[in-house]
């Protein structure tokens, strides 16, 4: 009996020092657990028209970029819908992670594994705040954008993926803002802009971003024509002719080469709008007050 104490005390230091560590490795492991960066989740669930359906929920640190389509492999040549949730509460704590709840954020019609249809975005409160159309994985259609109380923002057209079509946006207040055309991809046409009053602010004809004819501006304080200038069909800037806000007209300029040549000019310069006088090139004189005279400067 007393020669096989000393191995049965030998097997309990053993499990000891085996429980110790253990214990020691669990707490360290705890400590890095709770410590660690937020974990945010990226849940995406896929029905298809029969009704089956299955789901994925992808972890992972603010810092990382949520793939942009990580259900791409699964739904492959399969058709229905797919629905990208994210918890309701962006952080939680550790212990509390399995037992969030969720809001949906988009919503995506799929048809032979690609984007088809409608794909809808949602905000916080649940409504909507996007629209974008697909045909068969190319946006074709309108995209168009909504406002938190749900009144319009602006919208795109496209066509096999390219923009075509009109793009309108709105103020605040739903009054129109800008409008203009694009034709596969290039702003063609007639565009305009407008102030939160609905005052007409500047409009003109692009072809391919290229302005083209007259293009005429309204920057008085009291809306009055503040100059116009017209371009060649090859976008070069010829002439331009300048007012002030009585309707008197101040002077005309000339461009060479594109450039400010001889004459008035209105120059626009980080929001600000002078009026600069040149002689062969050369800037002469600047006046940054002539939009609110009524006199010739």
């Amino acid at each position: 009996m007393t020669a096989k104490q000393p191995v049965v005390r030998k097997k309990a230091l053993w499990y000891y020092a085996c429980l110790a560590v253990v214990l020691t490795v669990l707490s360290l492991w705890m400590l890095l657990w709770i410590s660690r960066e937020p974990l945010h989740c990226l849940r995406w669930r896929f029905t298809t028209h029969d009704g089956t359906s299955f789901q994925e929920d992808i972890w992972l640190t603010p810092l990382t970029v949520y793939p942009s389509e990580p259900w791409a492999n699964r739904t492959a040549n399969l058709s229905g819908q797919i629905e990208v949730s994210v918890p309701v509460s962006a952080e939680l704590p550790w212990y509390k992670l399995p037992f969030q709840s969720f809001r949906p954020i988009k919503r995506i019609p799929l048809k032979n594994g690609l984007p088809h249809g409608s794909v809808i975005s949602l905000d916080e409160t649940g409504h909507e705040f996007s629209i974008q159309q697909y045909r068969e994985g190319k946006e074709h259609g309108i995209y168009c954008f909504f406002k938190v109380d749900g009144s319009f923002s602006h919208l795109t057209s496209s066509r096999d993926g390219v923009m075509d079509g009109p793009r309108i946006s709105c103020w605040t207040n739903g009054l129109l803002s800008g409008a203009d055309i694009f034709s596969k991809g290039k702003k063609t046409g007639l565009s305009r802009t407008w102030d939160r009053t609905g005052k007409l602010i500047d409009e003109g004809t692009f072809d391919g971003y290229q302005p083209i004819g007259t293009h005429t501006f309204w920057l008085h304080h009291n809306k009055a024509k503040s100059h116009e200038i017209l371009y060649t069909t090859n976008g070069v800037p010829e002439v331009t002719t300048i007012w002030a806000s009585d309707g008197s007209q101040i002077g005309t300029g000339t461009y060479k080469e594109g450039k400010m040549w001889d004459g008035h000019f209105a120059h626009i310069f980080k929001g600000y709008v002078e009026l600069d006088y040149y002689s062969e090139g050369k800037r002469l004189k600047s006046n940054l007050e002539w939009l609110s005279k009524s006199t010739k400067q």
